[in-house]
C-alpha cells in the first residue's frame, strides 16, 4: 500500500495503531501504471501534472487574449530597445553638456574675475576705494591689462588637473609607486603654473609673457618661487638644522599654496553633497532604463522513455521543484540599499497565473489549492434593476483592482533620471558650493597670497608698502568687505548666467517618451558613445 503504511491506514478510516493493511488477493493488472512517490511519501503523477499545466496555460492564454489578465513583462523587445536608445542618447549628450559647462565656469575665473579677487585680497588700496569708484575707474577696460594676464598658465594648470590628477581621491590610494610619483610631479607643475598666473595677475611679472621659463620649475634658481639658498657653512648639527630651516622658509609660499589647493579639493565634495539634496533633482526619485527581460526557457516535450527514467528517480520531481525559483519570488525579492540606489524603481504590474501555475510545480496539496484558488480578477456583482425582479437576473461588472492598501497613497511623480535631466541640479549645486568655498577659504587664501607677493617683492627688491599685512583680519574694514562681496556676487552672477543657458539647452534637447517615439535621430546615442573622462560632477 505504499511506503507510508500508517498514513494509508488512516486515510482508509482505520487507526494508524492497528495492524498493517492486508493487501488484496488476486492477480495484478499488467496495464496499471506503477504508483510513484516523492521523498515525503506522497503519491505523485507526472502525467497529471503535465495535464494540469496545459489546462492552466490554456486558461491564462484565454485571459490574456480577452484582456482580463496582463503578462508579467508587458514591454516587447523593440520597446525596451527604444528605451535603451533614449537613455543612451540623453546620458551621452548630458555628459558632453556637463563637460562644456564646466569649461565655461572655469573661463569666468580665468578671464578677469579671479585676478580682481586676488588683487583685492593682497593690495591695501582696495580697502580704501569704494566699490562704485572702483567700477568707474574700470570703464576703460583693457583686455590685455585686465583679462589676459595669467590666462595661458591657468588654462594649462586646469588641463593638468583635469587630465592627470585624480578627482578628490587621496594619492596614497594608487597601487604603484610609479603612479604616485607621476601624480606628485604633475601636481608640482600645476602649482608652479598657478603661482606664475598669480604673479601676472598681481602685476609682478610682465603680462605679455605667455608661460614661465624652464628655470621657473627648478628650485633654488633665480626665476623659481623657491628662493636660492646659501651653501652650508659647515657640517655641524646646528649648521645643518639652520640650513634645513632656511629651505622650509624659502619653500613656504609654495607649500602654503599647495595646502590651500588641497583644502579646496577636500571641501568640494562635502559642500556639493550637502547642497544637492536641498535642490529639486530627479536623481533620487527618478527612473532609468528598464532591464532587459530574462530569456524564457521553452518547455520541451517529455517522451514516454524520459517519463520512465524520471519515474525511476523518486526525488527528481521534488528536487526540481525546490531548485527552480518562481518568478513571483524574483519579483518580490527584497533588494539591498545599494541596488535600490543604483537601479531606479520600476513600476510592476499585477502578475498573471501563468508563472505561478507553471513554476510552482504543485509541490503539495496546499500549493495546489493556492494556485487554483488564486484570485485573477475581482468581480463586483450588483443587481441591474430593482430587487423585485425575478431571482437570478444579475450582471457582472469588471472593475480595476485596488491593489494593496499602500497603493491608495498618492505616489510622487517619477522622472527620467539621465545625465541630461540631472544637469540643472548638478551644475547649480556646483556653482553654489564653489561660492561657499571661496568665502570660507578667503581669510586663509588672503594670508597665502600676501605671503607669496611679499616674498617675491623682497627677493627682487620691489616695494612692499602697498601689500596688506600677513594678519588674518589686517586691513579688513567695511569698504573692503563691500568690495569683496561685490566681486563674489559678480562671480556668482556670471556663473548663474552660464548655468541658465546650459539648463535651457538641456531642456530643449530633452525628449519625453512621446517626443522620442517621433524623433528621427534615435541612433545618435550609440553614435556619440560614452564620454570617457575622469571628471566628476563637482
Amino acid at each position: 500500500m505504499g511506503i507510508q503504511g500508517p498514513l494509508t491506514a488512516q486515510a482508509l478510516g482505520r487507526s494508524p495503531y492497528d495492524q498493517d493493511v492486508v493487501p488484496g488477493e488476486g492477480e495484478d493488472d499488467p496495464n496499471t501504471p506503477n504508483q510513484q512517490y516523492d521523498s515525503r511519501g506522497r503519491p505523485i503523477n507526472p502525467e497529471t501534472k503535465r495535464i494540469n499545466r496545459d489546462i492552466v496555460r490554456a486558461h491564462n492564454e484565454v485571459m490574456l487574449v480577452v484582456g482580463v489578465a496582463e503578462p508579467d513583462n508587458p514591454h516587447a523587445a523593440s520597446e525596451l530597445e527604444e528605451k535603451r536608445q533614449h537613455y543612451a542618447y540623453e546620458s551621452h549628450l548630458g555628459q558632453r553638456m556637463i563637460w562644456a559647462t564646466n569649461r565655461c565656469f572655469e573661463m569666468v575665473g580665468v578671464f578677469g574675475v579671479a585676478g580682481l579677487r586676488q588683487r583685492l585680497l593682497v593690495y591695501s588700496k582696495f580697502s580704501q576705494i569704494p566699490c562704485y569708484e572702483l567700477w568707474q575707474s574700470r570703464w576703460d577696460l583693457s583686455p590685455v591689462r585686465d583679462m589676459f594676464p595669467g590666462v595661458p598658465s591657468s588654462l594649462l594648470a586646469h588641463y593638468i588637473e583635469r587630465r592627470f590628477l585624480p578627482p578628490w581621491t587621496p594619492w596614497e590610494s594608487s597601487s604603484g609607486i610609479k603612479e604616485k610619483m607621476a601624480r606628485y610631479c604633475w601636481k608640482y607643475f600645476q602649482i608652479h603654473l598657478e603661482l606664475f598666473a598669480i604673479y601676472q595677475r598681481l602685476g609682478l611679472v610682465s603680462r605679455y609673457q605667455l608661460l614661465p621659463t624652464w628655470r621657473f620649475f627648478i628650485p633654488f634658481t633665480q626665476d623659481s618661487p623657491i628662493n636660492p639658498m646659501q651653501p652650508l657653512t659647515g657640517y655641524t648639527p646646528s649648521a645643518i638644522m639652520q640650513w634645513v630651516g632656511g629651505v622650509f622658509i624659502s619653500a613656504a609660499p609654495v607649500l602654503a599654496w599647495a595646502a590651500i589647493q588641497s583644502l579646496w579639493i577636500s571641501l568640494r565634495p562635502f559642500f556639493w553633497g550637502s547642497i544637492l539634496p536641498h535642490l529639486p533633482n530627479p536623481m533620487r526619485t527618478g527612473r532609468g532604463i528598464e532591464p532587459l527581460p530574462p530569456p524564457v526557457a521553452q518547455e520541451a516535450e517529455v517522451t514516454p522513455a524520459e517519463q520512465e527514467e524520471r519515474a525511476a528517480q523518486p526525488g527528481a520531481e521534488s528536487e526540481a521543484a525546490t531548485t527552480t525559483p518562481s518568478r513571483d519570488a524574483e519579483d518580490h525579492n527584497p533588494t539591498s540599499p545599494e541596488d535600490e540606489r543604483s537601479e531606479p524603481p520600476v513600476l510592476s504590474r499585477r502578475q498573471s497565473t501563468v508563472s505561478a501555475g507553471i513554476n510552482n510545480e504543485y509541490d503539495s496539496d496546499d500549493d495546489l489549492h493556492d494556485v487554483v484558488s488564486a484570485t485573477l480578477i475581482s468581480f463586483d456583482v450588483e443587481a441591474t434593476e430593482a430587487t423585485d425582479l425575478p431571482q437570478g437576473l444579475w450582471s457582472a461588472e469588471l472593475r480595476p483592482s485596488t491593489g494593496p492598501e499602500n497603493s491608495r497613497v498618492p505616489l510622487a511623480p517619477i522622472y527620467l533620471a539621465t545625465e541630461l535631466s540631472n544637469l540643472p541640479s548638478v551644475l547649480a549645486a556646483k556653482v553654489l558650493s564653489y561660492s561657499v568655498i571661496r568665502v570660507v577659504l578667503a581669510p586663509a587664501e588672503a594670508m597665502t597670497l600676501r605671503l607669496i607677493a611679499r616674498s617675491f617683492c623682497l627677493r627682487n627688491g620691489l616695494p612692499v608698502e602697498g601689500i596688506q599685512g600677513s594678519g588674518l583680519l589686517q586691513g579688513a574694514n567695511f569698504t573692503w568687505l563691500v568690495n569683496f562681496l561685490c566681486v563674489e556676487l559678480t562671480w556668482l552672477s556670471l556663473s548663474g548666467e552660464i548655468w541658465s543657458a546650459a539648463s535651457a539647452i538641456s531642456t530643449w534637447l530633452h525628449k519625453s517618451e512621446e517626443e522620442w517615439k517621433e524623433f528621427e535621430g534615435k541612433e545618435w546615442g550609440d553614435w556619440l558613445g560614452p564620454w570617457f573622462t575622469s571628471e566628476t560632477y563637482c
